[in-house]
């Protein structure tokens, strides 16, 4: 409790620490601010006096629902951007990532099980996750927003790359700035 004073910014740390952090600060009479963007971050911004989230939008709902049911869309699409990712992630050069997937069993059964345990987990563990039901309109919307990242995903791998290192391409480039000095 003594030591809380001390810190300033905490970073990379449990959720835990981070809850504990917030609760030992109010309990000082503090006014505590979090910021977070994932979901073990959860905790903390909930208990802070200002919980300021990543992915939200100015505190407001761009979807004209309660804060709790904005705080399951933004949630949901968050894991979900991370299992459509997953498949951009299969190879990073390849630009087909759809091909051979049918035979890599272990990939769709992590996939399977990560969706099928957000589903139980955003629909019937309200309680243990704080999250509240979606309806159908409100799952295709986080499905439709986490799929943009497969375009984004392909079309970045058309971006050219230098094969030389970037710092490589800079030193190069300071000696030849040095030479002319």
């Amino acid at each position: 409790m003594q030591k809380v004073d001390n810190i300033r910014v905490m970073a990379r740390s449990s959720p835990f620490d981070k809850l504990l952090m917030v609760q030992c600060l109010k309990q000082k009479g503090h006014v505590v601010a979090v910021t977070g963007d994932g979901t073990n971050d959860a905790p903390a911004l909930k208990e802070a006096d200002m919980g300021i989230q990543g992915t939200e939008f100015q505190g407001e709902s761009i979807f004209n629902v309660t804060a709790a049911v904005n705080d399951t869309l933004i949630f949901n699409t968050f894991v979900l951007c991370q299992v459509f990712n997953e498949f951009n992630s299969r190879s990073m050069e390849k630009k087909n990532v759809f091909k051979g997937i049918l035979r890599n069993r272990l990939f769709i059964g992590i996939v399977g099980v990560t969706i099928v345990l957000q589903v139980v987990m955003v629909e019937f563990l309200k309680k243990f996750a704080d999250t509240e039901k979606l309806n159908v309109k409100q799952w295709v919307v986080c499905i439709v927003i986490a799929a943009v990242s497969w375009p984004l995903g392909w079309a970045v791998k058309f971006i050219p790359v230098s094969e030389d290192p970037y710092f490589r391409i800079i030193k190069k480039s300071l000696v030849r700035f040095k030479n002319i000095l």
